[in-house]
């Protein structure tokens, strides 16, 4: 109970502002609000033009235009300001010119250009009530995002709004993008006795233009622990104290984040050159070869305002116990700038030679092998949305967990400048140790660099049937990745300080709060104003001001490996079928190389697991992608008239059928993650599970359609063992026979164009049906391996059917998660 007098009034402004109860009577105390009923119309429009003009009979001029326009007001059933609404417009404009010139019989020019500019807005309205601005805030034209007003121990949650479970208030999303893209390309191609030679360029530019004001209205989240009972931290109690909202009630702040409002932009090119011959030795040989040149960017801001951590400036708020500064500040780029590093924060690659040849040779009349190798670069650094927070975001956290980081009534206490020269920047607080925003790699310039080879065998079996197998691989490196942390605490870090990681009795030590490990001779404070709760691998890291590893954005630390066997028959067109069917054996390993955008939470489908980040070799595993049988096959057929009378082959007649069936692995599954605590002891990540040698994985084939998946467990847990205290797991995320049930993807349509109007008629109409999981093939989703309670974790019934347990499958979303769908289309042309 929060009494009155005690209720910030800050906050009392803010309840005011949340909808009364509406059912349920005036004594409901919970499910008392339905929201109204409200809409969100989206509003798409895509206009187009194309226009080809031959200028003569030697030149010719093709332009394209288009946009793309979609308008959403956002809704969740709250009325402004508190609504957490995000209203949305996005517009993309694109324009292409080309121009053909046949200089010669044998020599032609091709130039062409383009231009891509995106435009997307995301806000609010604005609030209009300077009383509900909390004071100090960088932007007082929003309400602030109050986050986090819910406590599920407590027995529920404060639910308003469309969801039962929205636990927010205010607008969060703000900003507005602006990519600018032009382009331009020329090529020349002159064809001479046996040659065609080739030449050409092309510039790609980006340029990132950005509005933001994300935070700068203040992003605030509750805790429990101001309103919970210190002395309770470390007794055994039946109830769980404490409760988000009344922490909110209270006004006291735990967390959360602020900025300024910035205007940036953020830009990079990317150039490209080629020369090629395809050489036509004889009649039998044809010889292809060539070499490219690739130069791309890492990107800048344009005034080098991205608050960016180096290794290698002294942090002015962080002081060693002999009073000297340690390493770990903030280095703006840019060159004869007051504040400024007079230094590039990374370096780009000039070396981006790319060889390529190819090789042709007719064996027999039927029979033709070709091969071909290549290198091939990659363009630049993914944007990464680092546009959206380069405004000076600041993460905070209260360095007491029960005392607030401050009161709403008081204002926000951490300031947040844009732009901003201070080398102090991050952490906020020495006790508080936030994370920088950027960790930029040295080496973000360097592009990925992919080598690529086939050697395949084409054979024609009659004349209108050919078959192709090949080998095709490649070998990928400086691929973006992920696994750099330069502030993890390695083995022989730990061992300067006299710890040895693997021992049982030192990793305790590490566990422990430094302000009760302090009494052993190797336990030091790392700086003034470290907090004595951190714990004591903390307090060894490099960088012991971050409680964190420091992941490198664009760290080219990625590689991959493919191989491939590829086999293929084609039908060509005859008696109205045609037929195409390609089978793929093959096997995809990489190392970090498919999490470029981790700093930002997106995946690219899935999470790198580095099972020991100080041994990088050790995380070389297959890919989340990895199918390593696939099959796929496409046919299509042309109806017959039936020659009964002209009526019948009217109806039977010229009606297309098509398909398109894939067969392939399963989705492969993960590993589980061990409970052995070694994240809590070292501060490295978590580490997975052991697999057993020679115990098989499931106890059912999840391929054989023969148990039912919601009363059935199907994963042996015998297969795994928890890894040892102390230990990194040997084990790989991904093993080849730990495959979730196959799902064939198989789609249908058929259709018939029909002529109106007579022969010489421009005016048609087309019908189509289309068919996706033709068969209604169920989907079983994949089992869930937590050993957050055990491998053995006991299983919970209801009405019999599973609710957990090791390898459970939840089917509560329905097992048919993809039922058959069909669309009908219809078009007429005049």
């Amino acid at each position: 109970m929060i009494p009155a007098g005690q209720i910030d009034p800050f906050a009392k402004k803010i309840q005011a502002l949340i909808p009364l109860p509406n059912t349920g009577g005036p004594n409901a105390v919970f499910n008392n609000y339905a929201v109204p009923i409200y809409g969100v119309p989206t509003v798409q429009t895509i206009p187009s033009v194309k226009i080809d003009q031959n200028l003569s009979s030697l030149m010719k001029l093709s332009g394209y235009w288009s946009t793309n326009r979609i308008d959403s007001p956002g809704g969740d059933g709250l009325l402004d300001p508190i609504s957490t609404r995000t209203v949305s417009q996005d517009r993309t404009h694109t324009i292409r010119l080309n121009f053909d010139y046949t200089m010669k019989p044998t020599l032609l020019l091709h130039i062409g250009a383009g231009m891509v500019h995106a435009n997307s807005f995301l806000g609010a309205p604005t609030l209009g009530d300077a009383s509900l601005v909390v004071p100090n805030v960088n932007n007082k034209n929003y309400l602030s995002y109050f986050s986090a007003l819910n406590a599920g121990a407590r027995g529920g949650y404060i639910g308003i709004g469309a969801n039962a479970a929205t636990t927010a208030l205010g607008p969060q999303q703000l900003r507005r993008f602006k990519n600018e893209k032009p382009s331009a390309n020329m090529s020349l191609t002159w064809v001479r006795n046996n040659h065609t030679y080739k030449a050409g360029g092309e510039v790609i530019v980006d340029g990132y233009v950005s509005a933001v004001e994300a935070y700068s209205n203040g992003n605030f989240a509750f805790s429990t622990n101001e309103t919970s009972q210190p002395y309770l931290q470390s007794v055994s109690a039946p109830f769980t104290p404490g409760h988000n909202y009344a922490s909110f009630l209270l006004g006291a702040v735990d967390s959360g984040s602020t900025a300024g409002v910035a205007n940036s932009r953020l830009g990079n090119h990317s150039l490209g050159f080629f020369l090629e011959d395809t050489y036509k030795v004889n009649r039998k040989l044809t010889l292809d070869y060539g070499i490219r040149y690739d130069f791309t960017m890492y990107l800048r801001e344009q005034y080098g305002r991205i608050p960016a951590w180096s290794p290698t400036v002294l942090n002015p708020k962080i002081v060693s116990p002999s009073g000297s500064l340690l390493p770990g500040g903030v280095a703006y780029e840019g060159n004869g700038i007051a504040g400024h590093c007079n230094c590039d924060l990374a370096k780009n690659y000039p070396y981006g030679l790319g060889p390529r040849l190819g090789v042709a040779y007719q064996i027999n009349s039927k029979t033709v092998f070709r091969g071909g190798a290549g290198v091939n670069y990659g363009k630049a650094p993914e944007f990464g949305w680092l546009g959206g927070s380069i405004n000076g975001l600041i993460n905070f956290a209260t360095s007491n967990p029960y005392s607030p980081k401050f009161y709403l009534k008081d204002g926000l206490n951490v300031p947040a400048v844009f732009p901003s020269v201070d080398p102090g920047a991050f952490p906020v607080s020495a006790a508080g140790r936030e994370t920088p925003t950027y960790v930029i790699d040295p080496n973000a310039g360097r592009p990925a660099r992919i080598f690529t080879w086939s050697i395949g065998l084409q054979r024609e079996v009659s004349h209108d049937i050919v078959v192709e197998a090949a080998y095709v691989g490649n070998r990928g490196a400086w691929e973006q990745g992920n696994i750099s942390q330069v502030n993890a605490l390695t083995a022989q870090r730990a061992a300067s300080f006299g710890f040895d990681i693997h021992n049982a009795a030192d990793l305790t030590v590490l566990a422990k709060p430094i302000g009760q490990a302090l009494t052993d001779p190797r336990v030091k404070l790392p700086y003034v104003g470290f907090p004595l709760t951190g714990p004591v691998y903390s307090a060894l890291r490099p960088f012991p001001q971050f409680n964190t590893n420091l992941q490198m954005l664009w760290s080219p630390t990625g590689k991959s490996w493919y191989d491939s066997l590829q086999a293929k028959v084609s039908k060509r067109f005859s008696h109205g079928l045609n037929l195409q069917s390609a089978f793929t054996w093959q096997k995809e390993l990489q190392i970090s190389a498919e999490n470029s955008y981790a700093l930002f939470g997106f995946a690219n489908g899935a999470g790198t697991f580095q099972n020991d980040v100080t041994a990088y070799d050790q995380n070389k595993y297959l890919s989340i992608q990895s199918r390593p049988f696939q099959f796929v096959t496409s046919a299509s057929y042309v109806t017959p008239r039936w020659k009964v009378n002209k009526f019948v082959g009217l109806v039977t007649g010229d009606w297309n059928l098509a398909t398109v069936l894939r067969y392939q692995s399963g989705a492969i599954i993960q590993l589980p993650s061990t409970n052995n605590n070694y994240n809590n002891q070292i501060g490295r990540g978590g580490t997975l599970a052991q697999r057993v040698a020679g115990v098989p994985v499931f106890l059912q084939d999840p391929n054989c359609r023969c148990f039912d998946p919601t009363t059935t467990l199907i994963v042996n847990p015998a297969a795994f063992q928890q890894t040892p205290a102390g230990q990194f797991s040997n084990s790989t995320p991904y093993y080849n026979d730990l495959r979730a049930t196959r799902f064939p993807a198989e789609s249908m349509n058929f259709g018939r164009n029909f002529r109106l109007g007579g022969a010489d008629s421009r005016m048609g109409l087309s019908v189509r049906a289309e068919f996706t999981n033709i068969f209604n093939r169920r989907v079983i989703p994949a089992p869930l391996l937590s050993t957050s309670a055990g491998l053995t974790s006991p299983t919970n019934y209801v009405n019999g059917q599973l609710t957990s347990g090791f390898g459970f499958i939840n089917t509560s979303g329905g097992v048919s998660q993809t039922p058959r769908a069909g669309t009908l289309v219809a078009r007429f042309t005049f």
